[in-house]
């Protein structure tokens, strides 16, 4: 954990608290401003017997009403200072992001009233110091985080998707290689017993292909035999019914195979996004001019833990 300050020699105590910063429209936050004209985030102590996400919830209601949602961890924070009620505390600070959901019921906290606010124009105006340091990283984190796909990339878009480690996990019968299969990690012999037809779907990509506002949905996999692609077939019916077209290749180069599609097709390769788990797969593509994304920039699509 990060402290913004140092201990002195003053008797501090612990004091665990649970904080959030709740994101609204337009790029703006909301947080409470009191009658004193003091603003910091919504949240506070951590109540015996309470988890962070439990006290943030409770929190959130008695502060201004309404329940939460989309809640991520942001970070953690500390400070020694002096409080006006509780005398000399070490903030432990738990920051999430989240969004308001429904009304809930009138705040028991009169005085504390919600403001939406730029961050930016708040910049060290936050009571505390913990507070204006998480707003800075907030700042910084908005303004330079990249590499996360989002409901934009894939609006409207042709996308290509990968199976084995993508829509698929990457792991057969406890391995990740084969000296006599295929780079996908089964053996000939676990391909000619139906090892795929045994694969768990990935869920998070279900719901994400199943959501997705895209134009058209594609397969596009390597395969070492016929009786790897009647197998993936049968999976694919019976788990990604969304998939609207399969395209399976031997060995040659997906990057290629996805500009001899558009071609043929008359698309616009800037209608055209491709997802897979290989970098080397992946740069090769890029290189070809097409929008190119590993399967760990969906780690934060529609993120959220909810209730």
């Amino acid at each position: 954990m990060i402290y913004v300050n140092k201990k002195d020699e003053k008797e501090y105590t612990k004091r665990p608290g649970a904080y959030a910063i709740v994101e609204g429209e337009d790029g703006k936050i909301a947080i409470v401003c009191d009658e004193d004209k003091d603003c910091y985030y919504f949240g506070g102590g951590i109540e015996k017997g309470e988890t962070p996400l439990e006290a943030l919830r409770r929190e959130l209601i008695e502060e201004c009403g309404y329940s939460i949602k989309d809640i991520n961890f942001f970070t953690e924070v500390g400070e020694f200072l002096k409080s006006k009620t509780r005398g000399y505390i070490e903030v432990l600070a738990s920051i999430y992001v989240v969004k308001l959901n429904e009304f809930v019921k009138e705040p028991v906290e009169k005085d504390h009233n919600l403001v939406w606010i730029k961050p930016e124009d708040f910049r060290n105006k936050l009571l505390r110091n913990w507070q204006n340091y998480v707003l800075d990283l907030y700042i910084e984190y908005k303004e330079y985080y990249d590499g996360t796909i989002t409901d934009n990339v894939l609006k409207d878009k042709i996308v290509f998707w990968d199976i084995d480690g993508t829509l698929a996990s990457y792991r057969f019968n406890g391995h990740v290689s084969s000296s006599d299969g295929s780079d996908n990690g089964m053996s000939l012999d676990e391909i000619n017993e139906g090892i795929f037809l045994k694969r768990v779907p990935s869920r998070f990509m279900q719901n994400i292909l199943k959501n997705a506002d895209v134009r058209k949905n594609i397969v596009l996999g390597h395969v070492l035999c016929d009786k790897s692609i009647e197998d993936k077939n049968v999976w694919l019916d019976r788990f990604f019914p969304m998939i609207e077209e399969r395209i399976f290749i031997k060995g040659s180069s997906k990057g290629k195979a996805i500009l001899e599609y558009c071609e043929k097709n008359s698309i616009d390769i800037k209608d055209v996004v491709f997802i897979d788990d290989s970098l080397n797969i992946l740069r090769e593509a890029e290189r070809l001019g097409i929008n190119s994304w590993h399967i760990s920039s969906f780690l934060d699509y529609k993120r959220g833990i909810n209730d």
